[in-house]
């Protein structure tokens, strides 16, 4: 499957899986305090297969579910499902809006990773841009580790943003042969065949009143990775990734009307420092591009 650069197309479908993702962060940190979280996943993973395997068969029948880059699905799959786990680990352990914050320097780690896998030189400007961005991750998570006694759920927020930002790049790069339906499919089939491993060990019957919210879940998953797969096929990175981190406004809400948190001065002014570097890193990326593909004048 080709892909095709809207940009306008790319930034709507980037605004809506910021607020989906917001909301199944706070459902599943909701049913985490009573739940085993690759549990949780595992049953995600099943309602998602659920509905998306039926719509590849119809839409493109066998064929659909064909990958023309294994290797490369594997490693965007082995990303996505240790992402998801770091990330939602530390939502056991921080308020929403922190974690949340601290994920977002996944641009920043998309410039480190440019360099070995995509070959793409960093320059003293991006590089300055993103030194600075790691020094706002440091301010959001010094203050938070005496309040919360626990620096672990800081170091798994950090862990899903370097996780996150590779499976953004693989995303990109296999969306020229892979379909977005396909690339869903796979990475539910990825939280299957994990929580098929572990959850016989570890399984705890879920109250009739969490089936709704499991179901929920399921589907924002589905809608999640749908969409920041037609993004990143609409849209170069450097276009959609700004437009990702209204999911901090979203989780910042949800976490003070569900749960009462308020994020404190250290933690808005750390994210405001890694959102200012992201968005520098990707201007200069931006205009890298359009250095490359406009013509010379004469």
């Amino acid at each position: 499957m080709t892909r095709l650069d809207v940009p306008a197309l790319g930034i709507g479908f980037a605004l809506a899986a910021s607020l989906l993702g917001a909301s199944q962060d706070a459902l599943v940190k909701w049913l985490v305090a009573e739940h085993s979280l690759v549990q949780l996943l595992f049953l995600r993973s099943i309602v998602m297969l659920a509905v998306i395997a039926p719509l590849i068969a119809w839409r493109h029948g066998r064929g659909g579910f064909r990958t023309y880059h294994a290797f490369g699905q594997v490693l965007r799959v082995a990303a996505n499902v240790t992402a998801f786990l770091a990330f939602y680990y530390s939502l056991t352990v921080l308020p929403l809006a922190d974690a949340t914050a601290i994920a977002l320097s996944a641009p920043l780690f998309m410039v480190v990773l440019s360099g070995p896998l995509l070959g793409e030189r960093v320059g003293p400007r991006r590089a300055v841009a993103v030194a600075v961005g790691f020094a706002g991750v440091v301010l959001m998570m010094q203050p938070g580790a005496a309040a919360h006694g626990d620096w672990t759920g800081h170091a798994a927020a950090l862990s899903a943003a370097l996780l996150y930002a590779l499976w953004m790049v693989l995303t990109r790069r296999l969306s020229a042969g892979d379909s977005s339906e396909t690339q869903v499919f796979y990475g539910a089939l990825g939280f299957f065949l994990v929580g098929a491993c572990v959850v016989p060990f570890t399984w705890v019957a879920p109250a009739p009143g969490d089936l709704g919210p499991v179901l929920v879940i399921g589907l924002t998953g589905i809608a999640v990775h749908y969409l920041l797969a037609q993004a990143y096929r609409h849209a170069p990175v450097y276009t959609v990734a700004p437009f990702e981190y209204t999911v901090l406004v979203w989780a910042a809400l949800f976490g003070y009307l569900v749960w009462g948190e308020v994020p404190g001065a250290g933690v808005l002014a750390g994210a405001l420092i890694v959102v200012g570097s992201g968005l520098f890193v990707l201007h200069r990326e931006r205009r890298r591009a359009r250095a490359v593909t406009l013509p010379a004048r004469p």
